[in-house]
C-alpha cells in the first residue's frame, strides 16, 4: 500500500485528523454554538481539496495553478497553527482548572470573573476562526471550479505525482566511475602541476587554479585530485567559500582538517589565521579552496597559508579568469581552463546516467537523445540533471519529447546562467510535490555549508513533509527522498561511505541562487536574510526564516517582521544577535549555530520549553553552554542535538515522551534515569567512562534503539573495564532492534592516548549467543578494546554484518 501523496508539503493531510480529534476530545468543554456543526463541513471541503490537488498535473507555466496551491498552503498553515494553539490552550486551562478547583471554591465569585472572561474570549476566538476557515476553504473550491484549473494544468506536464515513493532510481551511485567521465586528461595535467618536486625548481609553495563556467566539473575534478593526492601531504584541507563568505566558518573548517580534535584558543578570524599559519609552518600541506569569487576573499585566505620550502600546494577553483590568474601570481602556466565535454564523452555520461552502466540507447531514441545532449552544451551538471529526469522512465518517447522541447539552445553556443536555470526548473517541475517541499527547504542553508543527511532528514520529519501508511518507516522514506535529490543532482554529495551511501551534502551555488532562492520567495516557503542585505522584501506571514548573520556584531532581525507565524528558524551568528526565541511561539524546527567570544554562554532552555510545538532542536556553538534546568515542556520534541560543550544536561530530559534522536558531544554526562527514555531510536556519543554505572546498565532498557554511538576514555582502569563489558553484554545481548553500534575512543585533554593497545575484553562476546538480529554495522576502535571472541551471527537470518576496526 502506497503512502498518501502530499499535494503541498504534508500539512494539509494532517488537518482532517486534527479536526476529528477536536470533535472527539473537546477537552472536556462544550464547543461554541455552531462550531460542532461547522467542523465536519470544513473536513469535507479539505478532503475534496486534497483529492483535487493530488490529481492535479501541474505545468509550471500555469500561473493560476501555482497561485491556487500557494493559497491552499497558506490556508493549511493557518489552520494548523490555530488548531494546535487551541488544543494547547485548552489543555493548559483544564490543567489549571483541576489544580485550582479547591482554591476557587474558597474564593469569592468576583475572583473568578477574569477566568470566565478569558474563557469567553477564547470561545469567541474559536468561533470566528472556524467561520473564517470554512469560508476560505469554500472559496478555494469555488476558484478551482471557476478557473477550470484541471484543464489549464492539463496532461502536458510530466511531473512525477504518480511516483510518490519510488523503490528504485536508475541513476548510478555517485561514487562510481561515470561521475568522472572525460576528466582523465585534466587529471593528468593538474597532477603534474601539483606534484612537481624541488628537482624541478618547485620546492616553494605553489598555487594552481582551475577556472571554468559553473557546472563544468571544477568541483568533481578538485575532489578527485584531493582524494588521489591528499595522502602524500602531511596536512590537507578542502574548504568551500561563497559569494558572501563567512571567513570564521571557513577557517574553522580548515583548522579542523589540518589539526583535528584540537579546538583553538582564539576563535576570532585573526586568531584562527594565526593558529593555522603556526601549525602549517614547516609542514608539507595541500589546501583546496573551492569557489573563489572575490580578490578580498583570496587575500584573507592566503594569510593563513605560510610560504615554505616543503613543496606545499594550494588548488583553487573559480569562474573568474582574472581571479585565477591573480591567485597564481599571474602565471598562466598554473591556470587550467576547463573545457566542456566533447560529443563522445557527453554522450557516454548522458546514456550511462539514463540507462545505467551498459548505456544501450534504444534505436527509436537515438535521434532525440542526440538533440538533448547537444542542447546541454557539454556541461556535466546540465547533462546529469537532464538525464536524471529521464532515468525514472527511460523508455517513454513522449517524456523524451517533452524534455527536448523544454530545453532551449542557450547552452549550445555559450554557457549562460539563464540556460542552467531553465534546466533546474525542468528538474524541479519533474518532482512530486513532497520532494519539491524537501528541496526548497534547503534554502535555509548557505551555499558553502555542508549539511548532514541525518540533520536534513530529521528536519523534514519535524516539518511533517513525510507521510507513511501502516508498516512504513517515515525515516526510511525520508532517506530515500534525500537519495533521490542526490541522484537528481539538485543537491551534491560531500561525504560518501565505502558502500556509496551519501552522508552529507551541499547545494551548488547555481541551484541555490538561480533557482531555490527565487522559488522560495515566490512560494513564501523560506525567507533567507543575510546581514549584508540593505533591504528585504517580506511576505505578510513569514513561515520559515534563515538568519545568516555570520560575524556581524550589529545584525538584527528586520523590525517590521511578524515572527508569530514562523515554523522554522535557522540562525548563524554571534550570540548577542540572536533574537529572543520566545517570540517564535509556533516553532517546529529550531537550528542555532552560535558564536561566542567568551568561554561560556548561558543558554536558557527554560524559555525554549515554552515552544509547545517544537519537534527539532539543534544547538551548535564554539564555546561551552550553560543549559538551564527545565525541558519538560517540550512534549513534542523528537530530535535534540547539542554540538557544544555543556556543563550539565537538564535533569528532566529523561521525561520527554516523544524524544527519538538524542545527540550530545563526548564527555557529556546524562542525568540519572535514562532508562525512562524508551522512545529513543538514536543515542549519540554516550560516554561509558564518564557516565555512572547505573546509566550504563540502563542502556539495556532502551529497547527501541537502532543506532548507538559510544565513546570511551583510552585510560585503562579496572572499573572502566567492568563497565565496558557490562555495556557490551547489555546492548548486544538485549537490544534486538539495533542496526548500528559505534565504539570510539575519547582521549582526555589532560592524558595522552594509550595508542593501539586497548583493553582486553576476553569474555564479553562469549557471554551471549548472538549479535542483535538486525545489526548491520559494528565499528570499534582498537584503542578501546581487543576481543578474543567476535559476536556470533544468527545464520538463519540472511544478512551481512560489517565489522569495522579503525586506528
Amino acid at each position: 500500500m502506497e503512502a498518501p501523496t502530499s499535494p503541498l508539503d504534508g500539512t494539509i493531510l494532517k488537518l482532517p485528523g486534527k479536526l476529528d480529534r477536536l470533535l472527539l476530545q473537546a477537552h472536556g468543554c462544550a464547543l461554541p454554538k455552531g462550531v460542532a456543526d461547522e467542523i465536519p463541513l470544513i473536513k469535507l471541503d479539505l478532503e475534496k481539496i486534497i483529492g483535487i490537488s493530488s490529481n492535479l498535473q501541474e505545468d509550471d507555466h500555469a500561473m493560476m495553478v501555482r497561485c491556487w496551491r500557494k493559497e491552499l498552503r497558506e490556508l493549511s498553515y493557518d489552520m494548523e497553527d490555530f488548531l494546535d494553539q487551541y488544543e494547547h490552550a485548552a489543555a493548559m486551562n483544564c490543567t489549571r482548572s483541576i489544580r485550582g478547583q479547591e482554591i476557587t471554591r474558597r474564593r469569592k465569585s468576583k475572583r473568578t470573573l477574569p477566568w470566565i472572561r478569558e474563557k469567553l474570549r477564547q470561545r469567541l476566538w474559536m468561533a470566528n476562526k472556524i467561520r473564517e476557515f470554512s469560508e476560505r476553504a469554500q472559496e478555494a473550491l469555488e476558484r478551482h471550479r471557476l478557473y477550470n484549473l484541471d484543464a489549464i494544468a492539463g496532461p502536458a506536464s510530466f511531473s512525477c505525482t504518480d511516483d510518490a515513493y519510488p523503490t528504485s532510481w536508475n541513476c548510478t551511485p555517485c561514487g562510481e566511475d561515470k561521475a568522472y567521465v572525460g576528466i582523465d586528461a585534466a587529471m593528468e595535467e593538474l597532477e603534474e602541476l601539483l606534484m612537481m618536486t624541488h628537482d624541478q625548481g618547485l620546492q616553494k609553495l605553489q598555487v594552481v587554479s582551475i577556472v571554468g563556467f559553473g557546472g563544468i566539473g571544477k568541483t568533481t575534478l578538485a575532489m578527485e585530485l584531493y582524494r588521489k593526492l591528499g595522502q602524500q601531504f602531511e596536512c590537507r584541507a578542502f574548504v568551500r567559500t561563497s559569494q558572501k563568505p563567512d571567513m570564521r566558518r571557513i577557517f574553522i573548517s580548515m583548522l579542523s582538517q589540518v589539526r583535528p580534535h584540537q579546538p583553538p584558543d582564539n576563535w576570532t578570524v585573526h586568531g584562527l589565521i594565526s593558529t593555522i599559519r603556526t601549525h602549517l609552518q614547516d609542514k608539507r600541506y595541500l589546501i583546496i579552496v573551492e569557489d573563489l569569487w572575490t580578490t578580498s576573499t583570496w587575500d584573507i585566505v592566503k594569510q593563513a597559508l605560510p610560504e615554505s620550502n616543503c613543496c606545499s600546494r594550494i588548488l583553487t577553483t573559480t569562474e573568474i579568469e582574472d581571479l585565477a590568474l591573480q591567485s597564481c601570481d599571474h602565471d598562466p602556466k598554473y591556470v587550467y581552463k576547463m573545457q566542456p565535454l566533447g560529443e563522445d564523452n557527453s554522450r557516454k555520461l548522458f546514456l550511462s546516467s539514463v540507462f545505467g552502466p551498459q548505456y544501450e540507447c534504444p534505436p527509436e531514441l537515438r535521434e532525440i537523445s542526440h538533440d538533448i545532449i547537444r542542447k546541454c552544451g557539454g556541461l556535466p551538471l546540465a547533462i546529469v540533471t537532464v538525464a536524471s529526469i529521464l532515468s525514472s522512465q527511460p523508455g517513454k518517447q513522449d517524456r523524451w519529447d517533452y524534455v527536448n522541447k523544454s530545453i532551449g539552445y542557450s547552452l549550445l553556443t555559450n554557457p549562460t546562467w539563464e540556460g542552467m536555470k531553465q534546466i533546474f526548473e525542468l528538474s524541479y517541475n519533474n518532482l512530486p510535490q513532497h520532494l519539491k517541499a524537501c528541496i526548497l527547504y534547503t534554502g535555509l542553508y548557505e551555499e558553502d555549508i555542508v549539511i548532514s543527511k541525518d540533520d536534513l532528514v530529521n528536519q523534514w520529519l519535524a516539518e511533517g513533509f513525510i507521510q507513511a501508511t501502516e508498516g512504513q518507516d517515515k525515516k526510511e522514506i525520508a532517506r530515500s527522498f534525500f537519495d533521490r535529490l542526490i541522484n537528481g543532482k539538485l543537491i551534491l554529495p560531500v561525504d560518501v561511505n565505502r558502500n556509496g551511501g551519501v552522508l552529507s551534502c551541499t547545494i551548488h551555488h547555481m541551484v541555490l541562487n538561480l533557482f531555490i532562492r527565487c522559488k522560495s520567495i515566490e512560494e513564501n516557503f523560506v525567507t533567507a536574510i543575510h546581514h549584508s542585505q540593505a533591504t528585504t522584501t517580506l511576505a505578510d506571514k513569514v513561515r520559515r526564516l534563515s538568519l545568516q548573520f555570520g560575524n556581524a556584531e550589529d545584525a538584527i532581525t528586520p523590525p517590521n517582521m511578524r515572527l508569530s507565524h514562523v515554523r522554522t528558524l535557522a540562525f548563524w551568528g554571534v550570540f548577542k544577535c540572536l533574537p529572543s526565541v520566545v517570540q517564535f511561539r509556533l516553532l517546529q524546527v529550531l537550528i542555532l549555530h552560535i558564536w561566542g567570544d567568551k568561554d561560556t554562554i548561558s543558554f536558557d532552555i527554560t524559555a525554549i520549553s515554552e515552544l509547545f510545538r517544537l519537534r527539532y532542536l539543534k544547538v551548535a556553538s564554539n564555546v561551552s553552554l550553560e543549559l538551564r534546568t527545565q525541558m519538560r515542556g517540550l512534549k513534542s520534541l523528537e530530535t535534540l542535538t547539542i554540538d557544544a560543550r555543556v556543563s550539565s544536561v537538564p535533569s528532566d530530559i529523561v521525561h520527554l515522551p516523544g524524544l527519538l534522536h538524542l545527540s550530545l558531544t563526548a564527555e557529556t554526562n546524562l542525568p540519572s534515569g535514562i532508562g525512562h527514555m524508551t522512545s529513543l531510536r538514536m543515542l549519540g556519543c554516550f560516554d561509558i567512562s564518564s557516565n555512572s554505572i547505573e546509566n550504563v546498565q540502563s542502556l539495556s532498557m532502551l529497547t527501541n534503539l537502532e543506532d548507538l554511538q559510544l565513546t570511551c576514555s583510552t585510560v585503562q582502569t579496572e572499573n572502566l573495564n567492568s563497565k565496558m563489558q557490562s555495556v557490551l553484554i547489555s546492548i548486544l545481548g538485549r537490544l534486538s532492534k539495533l542496526k548500528s553500534v559505534t565504539l570510539a575512543s575519547r582521549a582526555p585533554s589532560t592524558v595522552k592516548s594509550i595508542g593501539a593497545t586497548g583493553m582486553t575484553i576476553s569474555g564479553g562476546f562469549s557471554s551471549f549467543p548472538s549479535a542483535p538480529p538486525l545489526l548491520r554495522t559494528l565499528e570499534v576502535s582498537p584503542q578501546i578494546c581487543i576481543f578474543f571472541y567476535t559476536p556470533q551471527v544468527d545464520r538463519t537470518t540472511p544478512r551481512a554484518l560489517r565489522l569495522k576496526v579503525w586506528g
